[in-house]
């Protein structure tokens, strides 16, 4: 990661999304806040049973054989979880802030993201690119090129870990989309394996909804302790520290 270019990417990015009107909170019909919340609980049974799943997926016979209660009553919780998603059928409800942050200007050339095989980074670069020269089309080129994230938060998203279950698209109201990729105005970069993403303040509860129902975590925060050790963590540990 090229520390002076993160910074310009950062701040465009910041730039382009606060020029926008960012809703944060909704109300909604009792029966779809009623399904909303069925939905959320049958993802959270679905996220459980692949947890206790995971380990035994590679496993031989035997170890599958003695763990084979835990694999049943596994199975079981998915089985339950799935239930109530089905009843729920929050695939019917459109997401409310669906085209929020996903700016018509970027669309083209950030709609392949989630396709089998594409390029990712050339993808976001292109974004970038689309976006500096609309902002300074427009007159809004940022003038800070520092780190400062203007009280938001910075999100990473692994799209080859995906499993695209769309629990997180209808707990966010559509920050995330199906393929659980945040809005395009949002993007900053690809480290490695993950999507960097700035996240205004307003819409910190909403993510974390999506967060919370994402069993495969391919989507977190980047200051999760559990990204801290990896090298995106020390990469923007090393940015913020420099220009501290």
């Amino acid at each position: 990661m090229i520390i002076t270019n993160f910074n310009q990417r950062l701040g465009e990015t910041i730039s382009w999304c606060l020029s926008q009107e960012i809703i944060g909170e909704l109300s909604e019909d009792k029966s779809i806040v009623h399904r909303r919340m069925m939905n959320r609980q049958g993802a959270e049974l679905v996220g459980k049973a692949y947890r206790m799943l995971l380990p035994y997926e590679r496993a031989g016979w035997i170890s599958r054989w003695l763990a084979s209660k835990k694999i049943r009553q596994a199975s079981e919780t998915r089985r339950e979880g799935e239930k109530l998603m089905a009843t729920a059928d929050v695939g019917s409800i459109v997401p409310p802030l669906r085209h929020q942050l996903r700016s018509e200007v970027l669309r083209l050339f950030a709609q392949s993201l989630a396709e089998l095989g594409s390029d990712h980074a050339a993808i976001v670069d292109q974004v970038a690119e689309a976006r500096s020269h609309a902002l300074r089309e427009s007159d809004k080129v940022s003038k800070s090129e520092s780190s400062d994230l203007c009280s938001g938060r910075l999100l990473l998203y692994a799209p080859e870990e995906n499993l695209a279950d769309g629990a997180a698209e209808y707990v966010s109201f559509g920050f995330f989309d199906v393929d659980n990729v945040p809005p395009w105005d949002t993007w900053v970069t690809m480290f490695g394996k993950y999507l960097v993403s700035w996240v205004p303040p307003q819409l910190f509860q909403l993510v974390q909804e999506g967060l919370d129902v994402n069993p495969e975590q391919c989507i977190l925060w980047a200051d999760d302790p559990s990204v801290s050790r990896e090298p995106i963590g020390r990469a923007l540990s090393e940015v913020f520290t420099k220009v501290a």
